[in-house]
């Protein structure tokens, strides 16, 4: 038996930072499922992360990095294929913290929509002028999203001590104060 793993440890890095390209747009029904090289890419991946020996170190590295992407512009489709694919592979179990992370977002996203509706009827209340501009944000261009994450899914960063300026202070309070 071969006792040399294909693909060393020090290689996780670079295979979770391979993932497919939306380089085709999801409606093109000119591409027939077989055919579609994004998911042929797909597939060649999760071949490749078949021969990884440590695939627990895989996992924290892409679920890493996935989340970066996650609360960066992503594109979510390609990414849920491609979970989807691993989800196979190896099972929900495997994969239930990458789908979690999906799932955060989606509340957060909502959550977010629901705050923007409490910061306008809020101000609309106080100044009885619904077109107002929000006092509770202050009023210096900042676009302010806050994320509702689940640490059961989403790895942990080494945080930072910042000292908050407070235009910033003032749009976490109002957001506190929607949330609790």
């Amino acid at each position: 038996g071969c006792e040399t793993p294909f693909v060393e440890s020090s290689d996780l890095a670079l295979v979770g930072e391979l993932r497919p390209t939306a380089n085709l747009q999801s409606g093109d029904q000119s591409i027939s499922a077989e055919l579609d090289p994004r998911s042929e890419q797909m597939d060649r991946i999760v071949r490749l992360f078949m021969y990884l020996d440590d695939k627990d170190m895989f996992h924290e590295t892409y679920r890493s990095l996935l989340a970066k992407r996650l609360l960066g512009k992503h594109d979510d489709e390609v990414e849920r294929e491609f979970i989807s694919k691993l989800k196979h592979q190896m099972g929900f179990v495997y994969t239930g913290k990458l789908c979690g992370m999906f799932q955060d977002v989606a509340v957060s996203n909502e959550t977010r929509r629901r705050f923007l509706e409490y910061i306008n009827a809020t101000d609309a209340a106080s100044t009885g002028d619904e077109a107002s501009s929000s006092r509770l944000l202050p009023a210096c261009g900042i676009d302010f999203t806050a994320h509702v994450l689940n640490g059961l899914y989403w790895p942990s960063f080494q945080g930072d001590h910042l000292r908050i300026p407070s235009p910033l202070v003032q749009c976490q309070d109002s957001f506190t104060s929607f949330f609790m």
